[in-house]
């Protein structure tokens, strides 16, 4: 929303204050909360892919001659480090740090969300408490 100049910052409020007045400026609880659930559901989803990662994407070999030529030592490493992270892998791109950022980022956001709700139900009690239940 672009606002350009005074007439139209007046004109932002009025309409913000329209859609307060039609009870248009709500929170819907049920769905906040359910989209919570989602994200406290998706962190123990991707933590419980990023541990079942760790165990089965580790190989000690690949039975390629490993144990005597060097090219298959390095091929070993990789896919090491390609499933947990580390060598020249770049951080995050290992599929056990991938999996833990997806983790991170829905607790982040969930977290994000019970406090936007946590204030909203404060703002609101408060706001009803000023008013003395007048509403």
């Amino acid at each position: 929303m672009h606002l350009g100049g005074s007439m139209a910052l007046e004109g932002e409020w009025k309409k913000f204050g329209e859609l307060c007045a039609a009870d248009a400026f709500s929170i819907d609880r049920e769905g906040l909360v359910g989209m919570i659930n989602l994200c406290d559901e998706q962190v123990t989803k991707m933590t419980r892919l990023a541990h079942r990662a760790r165990r089965e994407l580790w190989v000690e070999s690949l039975g390629i001659g490993e144990s005597d030529i060097q090219t298959a030592q390095a091929i070993v490493r990789k896919f090491q480090d390609k499933a947990i992270g580390g060598g020249n892998i770049p951080k995050g791109s290992s599929a056990v740090e991938y999996l833990e950022s997806h983790a991170a980022w829905a607790r982040n956001f969930g977290d994000a969300l019970r406090e936007a709700l946590k204030k909203y139900e404060e703002q609101d009690a408060a706001n009803a408490a000023a008013f003395g239940g007048q509403l």
